[in-house]
């Protein structure tokens, strides 16, 4: 899977347009779509927007793993946002649930 590939199903499994993810990226709705597209190859910088505005690291568009089923990656990102008071017992419950 290349970097275009990778990036729209990150944004899909997000729920975010190509102009949002543009807009909160500030690289613009064209660029996101000639990179999921294959017709540009983005730059480092433009790359490190996408990633930040995704809460992603620069690892997961450049690695050749696919990226994670867009629940797991909705999971994680709900978890980013919690306290470390909640993620401690969130991570409580989980373990809780696999026995």
């Amino acid at each position: 899977m290349n970097i275009g590939q990778k990036l729209k199903e990150y944004r899909n499994a997000l729920g975010i347009s190509g102009q949002e993810l543009g807009k909160i990226s500030g690289t613009g709705q064209s660029t996101i779509s000639e990179i999921e597209s294959g017709k540009r190859s983005p730059s480092i910088e433009t790359l490190e927007k996408i990633c930040l505005a995704l809460n992603i690291k620069l690892i997961d568009l450049l690695s050749d793993e696919d990226p994670l089923e867009p629940e797991l990656l909705q999971l994680l990102n709900s978890a980013k946002k919690l306290t470390p008071v909640e993620q401690k017992a969130v991570a409580e419950m989980l373990n809780t649930l696999k026995g």
